[in-house]
């Protein structure tokens, strides 16, 4: 008999809460979410008004470090992403 595919389990309020208590007890509080979002927006601003450079230099800067961000929250927040090493 041939089964049918699983269906993934629907996104709750309660899924959502289990993560949020998996980060915080896991060891990464949000407060460090939270400082490293601030850390790299200061710093994208500081490279953006502070040192000259080429603008295509500066959108790829700026690119890199927002993807790396977004790579650093999906993994904090339980999304295991397989990178290459």
């Amino acid at each position: 008999m041939i089964n049918p595919p699983a269906t993934p389990a629907p996104i709750t309020a309660i899924t959502i809460s289990h993560t949020m208590a998996r980060v915080y007890n896991g060891g990464i509080e949000m407060i460090t979410v939270i400082l490293t979002i601030g850390l790299v927006g200061a710093l994208l601003y500081l490279v953006d008004t502070q040192i000259p450079m080429a603008p295509a230099f500066k959108y790829a800067i700026r690119v890199i470090a927002i993807l790396a961000l977004v790579i650093y929250l999906v993994r904090v927040f339980g999304l295991d992403i397989p990178l290459p090493r």
